[in-house]
């Protein structure tokens, strides 16, 4: 007899992974989650004007609708939440009321404020606000930990990430810890600190403006430092659309978005007790729900 638990232990290397894989399927089951409309990292945006995404426990699907246009339930994006809902209700999962938004222009998902309304996406409003009370307290008193100020730095880099243009007004802030010991209160230098009020002052405007047209014209420009060189060319504007989607993208280190094959976790998985949890994650659903199998089913 083996005690086990109900679920993944803190800790384990693999739970993302695996719960991942799991909230997928089941919803890939229901009709959901499709290839053409789902958000993946590394992968090109989908072309459909409804985009779905998951992550990790959370749903979220945000769909292009004209301004004065009437809401129902036979709407792609609805249909999204409605199959979503019947699955989550087949295996005895009740999402959180208070997090459940629905036909709203300006909400929060994921980390991010999606400003409808504003045509705008940046940053949560609560990161936002939190980065800037730290700012504030690095500024106020001239000082900070190696701890605080990595902190900071940080917290600026993920706002910065939904206006990477941001990046050209820092440079010195990355580095300006380096040298100093773990625990010591130091005296950041007035470059450093002068590159903190720059972005303070900017924190507003660190965002993407949706509501942007394709630029036709693309420009190249040569990265050497000593003399500078640009080239452009107008292209059409499907083919700048194109490009735009298959734009390079750094790297990341867990694709939380990135839909994994079970098989792949599987071989991926460490120790017995990982394949064996990866092995039921690729069987858990072994059929598509009769109630979803066609979409406006649900």
């Amino acid at each position: 007899m083996y005690a086990c638990n109900r679920a993944l232990p803190m800790g384990d290397g693999n739970a993302v992974e695996f719960v991942q894989s799991a909230h997928l399927r089941l919803l890939q089951d229901f009709g959901v989650a499709q290839e053409s409309e789902l958000l993946e990292y590394r992968q090109p945006v989908p072309r459909s004007a409804v985009w779905e995404a998951v992550m990790i426990d959370d749903h979220s699907v945000v769909a292009q609708v004209p301004k004065a246009a009437v809401r129902t339930s036979t709407d792609r994006d609805s249909e999204i939440l409605a199959c979503a809902d019947a699955a989550y209700n087949s295996d005895g999962l009740s999402p959180k009321p208070s997090k459940r938004v629905r036909d709203a222009e300006d909400f929060q998902t994921m980390g991010a404020a999606i400003l409808g309304s504003q045509h705008f996406v940046s940053a949560s409003i609560p990161s936002i606000l939190n980065t800037l009370g730290v700012t504030e307290w690095i500024l106020r008193n001239g000082a900070a930990t190696p701890a605080l100020w990595e902190g900071s730095v940080g917290l600026w880099v993920n706002i910065l990430l939904y206006a990477r243009e941001g990046f050209s007004l820092v440079r010195r802030m990355f580095s300006e810890a380096n040298d100093i010991e773990l625990g010591t209160l130091f005296r950041p230098s007035l470059r450093a600190l002068d590159e903190l009020r720059v972005l303070a002052t900017f924190a507003p405007f660190l965002g993407t403006d949706i509501s942007a047209q394709v630029e036709p014209t693309i420009t190249a420009v040569d990265a050497s430092p000593r003399v500078a060189a640009v080239v452009s060319a107008t292209v059409d504007e499907e083919v700048a659309r194109e490009l735009w989607r298959h734009r390079t993208r750094r790297a990341t280190s867990r694709g939380a978005l990135q839909s994994r094959p079970p098989e792949e976790l599987a071989a991926a998985a460490g120790g017995p007790e990982e394949r064996a949890i990866a092995a039921a994650v690729a069987g858990v659903r072994t059929g598509t729900k009769e109630a979803c199998a066609s979409q406006r089913a649900c």
